[in-house]
């Protein structure tokens, strides 16, 4: 990369000149020497964070917060910046940690990377449209992965991995892609930092004199970067920060005139009800009282009035809660109905264990009936999910399951079950199959778990075949997939989780729509199916979709699975019936009672018949024998009657 000086001295603006290194000896220029030797750490050539570094410190020069495009930097600035350096006015190694202030679009773009990355030594993957991974072909592991979220999306994100020489993360950045400016980053210490929040955090409790707070110069300026996309989360962040409001610690800021703080507070309470103009009707209410309330209380803010403001704050939170933007979200998502009749996206929450099982269930039709039986919804949408296995009963109303904006959308009733599941599970959070439930529950709610206890909660245990889910050793044998998946008689769900093998590789894999997919790693995908090609998979992220992963794949990726007994569970609701002495139970659940004519008349009496049960029967009996076994069978089972009396029971949906 190089720079390039016009005839009066000046370091015009510069641009990398993709496809060569950044060198010492590109420099003509001692100053710029001086500043590269301070951030080279001794290979003479800056790596990308360095050159990102170098690049910032120049734009410092010439001006807090320029233009990083357009910058012009003189000598005597650069001579100023390296003294400031010195004198420690700016800490280098403070700058390092913390990223890019804009992010330059023009550095990941597809051409661009791989110029910077050439094909000789890298690999650029491109699992989504917006998605890139650059991989060291040399060492196997990844150097970056980019996510450029659509600049005309709203409230978007855009972020970048950085991974040091040993593949572990290094750095994680955010930038909001309307306007490409930072949002977060996390370093290499784990701990993520939230620009604005701690940018406004810092202003207002800067220090003048070592005693009387105030706030910094920019402070207003950073004010004005909330909009109504943003100030939800950030106040909420800021809150985790200082332990109080936003609008508390404005008017507690003595530095400020009392006028001043009246009228900061309120530009933050406008954007603050602009926010929420599409969840509430009658918004300017709020704004009336909030804007009385600051007039009211400006001139000798208290602890008290601290408490008034954040009261009122919460008041129009659980207005908007119960309002909760519901003829939008109906519009997508619909209402419980009392059945799973429809796709579903898992949510914010990590339950892939409990959703992927969730498809698969649904994905039989046996199983889907035995389900849906279990979930009722009446006419305003609220919804009884009766969890019969395991004798529980929850009731949910339609706000209730609407506002869980953190589980699944698409099918409502799917996260009624979700709730269902979550509420049960803060129970019972230890019992499987009689095995302590050895994922640790955060908070007793769904995050992590394994796929057979979805299938014990909403099928029971008889069609569990091993407590915990089969190792890999299970999944690799030839006949794996022959004789769990082609033949529909299991419920499958696998999982990426691969202990045995060590370091995971990721996979990429078609879809019925003809969309690229990378197998994810430590997540549960539903196995709908497989032939002797392939084997298919549902991911619980979108289950409007079909993965196709051929089998050598499928063995190499997956290395856990959970399987389910269709057949034992369809028997044992058989045995949950008195069929009587002459029935015979088959292992698919189906059902012969010989001479059902005999049972009915042990019952009934002769009013049938009166001769013996031995007699051919006429259609008219043979329509009473069957009148009588569907009233008795015929919820769960579809009734056919032969010509001697004997009744054949067939669970439904399995002809």
């Amino acid at each position: 990369m190089d720079f390039h000086f016009d005839n009066n001295k000046k370091i015009g603006s510069f641009e990398p000149i993709i496809g060569k290194e950044w060198l010492k000896q590109n420099i003509k220029n001692e100053h710029l020497n001086t500043i590269f030797n301070m951030i080279d750490d001794g290979d003479g050539k800056l790596s990308e964070e360095e050159y990102d570094l170098f690049q910032r410190l120049l734009h410092k020069a010439d001006g807090i917060n320029s233009d990083v495009k357009n910058s012009v930097t003189e000598n005597s600035e650069l001579k100023a910046l390296i003294e400031q350096i010195n004198d420690g006015e700016i800490d280098i190694d403070e700058m390092k940690e913390i990223p890019s202030e804009y992010l330059d679009r023009t550095l990941y773009s597809k051409e661009a990377l791989e110029k910077r990355y050439p094909a000789s030594e890298y690999e650029i993957k491109n699992p989504m449209s917006s998605q890139t991974t650059i991989i060291n072909k040399k060492t196997g592991l990844r150097v970056m992965d980019i996510v450029l979220a659509d600049p005309e999306r709203q409230n978007d994100v855009t972020n970048i991995t950085y991974y040091g020489e040993d593949g572990r993360e290094s750095k994680f950045v955010l930038y909001d892609s309307k306007s490409d400016k930072i949002v977060a980053f996390v370093g290499a210490d784990g701990v993520r930092h939230n620009i604005l929040p701690e940018k406004l955090y810092g202003d207002v409790t800067a220090k003048k004199y070592g005693v009387i707070n105030t706030t910094r110069k920019d402070f207003e300026k950073h004010l004005d970067e909330l909009n109504k996309y943003n100030v939800e989360e950030i106040m909420a962040e800021y809150k985790d920060i200082s332990g109080s409001s936003l609008i508390s610690d404005i008017m507690t800021e003595w530095g400020l005139s009392s006028e001043k703080r009246a009228e900061l507070s309120k530009k933050v309470i406008d954007v603050y009800i602009e926010s929420r103009k599409r969840y509430i009707g009658n918004i300017e209410g709020f704004k009336e009282a909030f804007y009385e309330l600051i007039d009211n209380e400006r001139d000798g803010f208290t602890p008290m009035s601290s408490r008034k403001i954040e009261k009122l704050m919460k008041q129009l939170e659980d207005t908007q809660r119960n309002e909760v933007d519901k003829k939008v979200f109906e519009e997508i998502n619909g209402v419980p109905n009392g059945k799973i009749d429809s796709d579903f996206q898992q949510g914010a929450t990590g339950d892939c264990w409990f959703l992927a099982a969730l498809k698969t269930i649904m994905s039989n039709p046996q199983t889907a009936k035995l389900l849906n039986d279990q979930i009722s919804a009446d006419k305003d949408g609220n919804v009884t999910v009766n969890l019969t296995h395991v004798g529980k009963s929850y009731k949910f109303t339609k706000d209730e399951i609407l506002r869980e904006n953190k589980l699944s959308s698409g099918d409502m009733d799917v996260r009624a079950l979700e709730l269902a599941i979550k509420q049960y599970l803060n129970e019972h959070p230890y019992n499987l199959n009689g095995i302590m439930h050895k994922i640790k529950m955060e908070d007793n709610n769904i995050e992590g778990g394994i796929p057979n206890y979805a299938y014990e909660i909403l099928l029971g245990r008889e069609g569990i075949l091993n407590s915990t889910g089969y190792s890999e050793k299970m999944i690799f044998s030839e006949s794996f997939v022959d004789d769990y998946i082609s033949n529909g008689k299991y419920l499958v769900t696998v999982s990426s989780t691969n202990f045995l093998k060590g370091e995971e590789s990721d996979f990429e894999v078609k879809d019925d729509k003809g969309f690229t997919h990378t197998l994810q790693r430590y997540h549960a995908y539903a196995v709908v199916g497989g032939d002797s090609k392939f084997v298919y998979l549902v991911n619980p992220w979108d289950t409007s979709s079909k993965l196709k992963v051929p089998r050598k794949e499928f063995a190499d990726f997956f290395g856990n699975a959970s399987v389910c007994s269709v057949d034992k569970i369809m028997r044992k609701i058989a045995e949950k019936y008195d069929f009587g002495e002459n029935a015979i139970i088959g292992d698919d659940g189906r059902v012969i009672i010989h001479n059902y004519r005999k049972t009915i008349q042990k019952e009934q009496g002769d009013s049938i018949r009166t001769n013996k049960t031995t007699e051919p029967i006429s259609k008219e009996e043979i329509r009473k024998i069957k009148e009588d076994a569907q009233r008795k069978y015929g919820k769960d089972y579809t009734v056919i009657v032969n010509s001697s009396g004997d009744i054949m029971l067939t669970p439904k949906n399995n002809e």
